[in-house]
């Protein structure tokens, strides 16, 4: 027996700040994902194809300890991701979630967004794209989480600008805290605006509200020429930009009345340092899993 899950990365999030003096995060679930697929081995311990994979290990431990699994059975772990490592596409929150649904799946067990929060917010702070549909999530602690709605046509052309953030290390930032605080008014508008591009699937209103967001978190994490790229992907018909705020990426916001040849043609003319990943839809958060052969 075998199980395969599927769980979707993310282009960073469409808001990131504090709400009522507490840290979260809006969820930006994309069409790129991590299939983890788990079965059990006669070996004991716990084996992954790819190395480095140290934070799914644990989450997979930690999981058999809460579900009180047995402690001594081996598992042959194998990863196929399509999600980039250290630039905001939630790969490790996508990586161990569809462990820890692994493990208990193959054991008949079953494990909830509340225990999959409370083991990954136990490693580090990470994305809520194991919730359904879009969400406001306590990325820290996990002490909230309210569903905004579900995915609607929108896209993300995303660009990168190099090099890796760690989560912890960003999240550890002693000015963190201060900074948020003192952004939390106009993170607050952000996210009303946000509610009500999803009540009335608003693609331009969407935009507006990453928009804000993207640009307060310059005084976080810097994004050269951010302004100017939002007036170039405005002027091919993009609504706005989000960004990876831990992250190093930047998602502009388009549809079918996007002139996306140009933009393309524009951001390579001028910001030719920026690598394209390609254009994404948005979709729902949560997982997907197939389970083959007999237990």
């Amino acid at each position: 027996m075998e199980v395969s899950i599927k769980v979707p990365g993310s282009c960073g999030e469409l808001i990131q700040g504090m709400l009522n003096q507490v840290n979260f995060l809006v969820t930006c679930p994309i069409d790129c994902y991590s299939v983890v697929t788990i079965k059990k081995s006669d070996c004991l311990g716990i084996t992954v194809d790819v190395p480095e994979k140290n934070k799914l290990i644990t989450a997979v431990k930690q999981a058999i300890k809460i579900m009180e699994i047995d402690p001594d059975q081996g598992y042959e772990i194998v990863v196929s991701s399509d999600l980039t490592v250290g630039k905001g596409m939630a790969s490790s929150t996508a990586d161990m979630t569809a462990a820890i649904l692994g493990v208990a799946l193959i054991n008949g067990k079953q494990a909830d967004e509340t225990l999959i929060s409370r083991i990954l917010l136990d490693i580090e702070p990470s994305d809520g794209i194991f919730y359904n549909g879009i969400v406001a999530f306590d990325h820290i602690h996990g002490s909230f989480c309210e569903k905004v709605g579900d995915s609607f046509p929108a896209n993300f052309l995303i660009y990168d600008y190099g090099g890796e953030i760690d989560t912890i290390a960003f999240n550890a930032n002693p000015l963190l805290q201060s900074i948020n605080l003192e952004k939390q008014p106009v993170i607050k508008k952000a996210y009303e605006l946000l509610k009500t591009a999803f009540d009335h699937k608003d693609i331009r209103t969407l935009g507006q509200a990453v928009t804000i967001s993207a640009i307060e978190n310059q005084k976080l994490l810097y994004k050269k020429d951010l302004e100017d790229i939002i007036l170039l992907s405005s002027d091919c018909g993009a609504y706005g930009i989000n960004v990876a705020h831990s992250g190093t990426l930047i998602g502009i916001v388009n549809n079918e009345a996007t002139d996306l040849t140009r933009l393309q043609e524009k951001m390579h003319l001028f910001y030719p340092e920026l690598t394209c990943l390609g254009n994404f839809s948005l979709v729902n958060g949560g997982y997907e899993y197939v389970i083959k052969g007999e237990s």
